[in-house]
């Protein structure tokens, strides 16, 4: 379970209006991700898919209008609001304030899919096992972790290496931190630019951020506890 200073930490950047993460549509690579998931075999069509992190469910919508039945969760109120106030009569579409580390019994198990599109990367280091642990029991057996790593964020003297959020993690990171519950089935580089952040000067440029788009399948194993 997450604590309850997280929560407050992100409903603050809600209520700030400092959420500079959000791309006001979803995140440029979805093309790519659906490009990946049929090429291992996943129809989005009729899929369970699980958007935890969702902020304003921009993600979460575009997996609805392809045809799949989506819940797009976020810890923080304000973002469950702003989502509410974007995608409220979206068919296919619901959307709900949760933490993501917590599994109700009726779900475990039951998604086809799980859209990470900036969770693991904005959680501090130590909460990631937890994380991990609750996508595994999520997914049922083959499911997908569809999961955007920020891989290489610059170090400058206002952002120290090892800052955050977001925290940098590499393929390698995540193989590592995926264990026994997740098989890496394939990996795609991308560059996102995101706007000047909110308060900067006119003269600032856009952000370019590395990422990589990994997708990994969950695995059946004798033992990984699923209940």
């Amino acid at each position: 379970m997450l604590n309850p200073v997280e929560q407050t930490f992100w409903q603050e950047r809600w209520v700030e209006g400092t959420t500079g993460w959000d791309l006001q549509g979803p995140h440029p690579a979805f093309a790519t991700v659906v490009k990946l998931l049929a090429a291992c075999g996943v129809d989005i069509a009729g899929a369970r898919v699980f958007v935890p992190g969702a902020g304003r469910a921009h993600d979460g919508a575009a997996f609805a209008r392809l045809g799949a039945e989506v819940v797009a969760e976020d810890f923080a109120p304000g973002a469950v609001a702003a989502a509410q106030a974007l995608y409220r009569d979206e068919r296919g579409l619901i959307i709900r304030q949760g933490d993501a580390t917590v599994v109700p019994a009726a779900e475990i198990g039951t998604w086809d899919i799980v859209f990470d599109r900036a969770m693991l990367c904005a959680l501090r280091p130590e909460l990631r096992g937890a994380f991990l642990d609750a996508v595994a029991r999520r997914l049922r057996s083959g499911g997908m972790h569809v999961v955007l790593l920020f891989d290489q964020i610059p170090v400058t003297p206002e952002r120290p290496a090892g800052s955050g959020p977001p925290f940098q993690i590499t393929v390698a990171d995540y193989r590592g931190l995926a264990g026994e519950r997740f098989a890496v089935a394939t990996t795609e580089d991308w560059t996102t630019v995101w706007p000047a952040a909110k308060g900067a000067a006119a003269t600032d440029k856009p952000r370019q951020m590395s990422e990589t788009v990994v997708l990994a399948r969950r695995k059946n194993s004798a033992s990984e506890v699923l209940r």
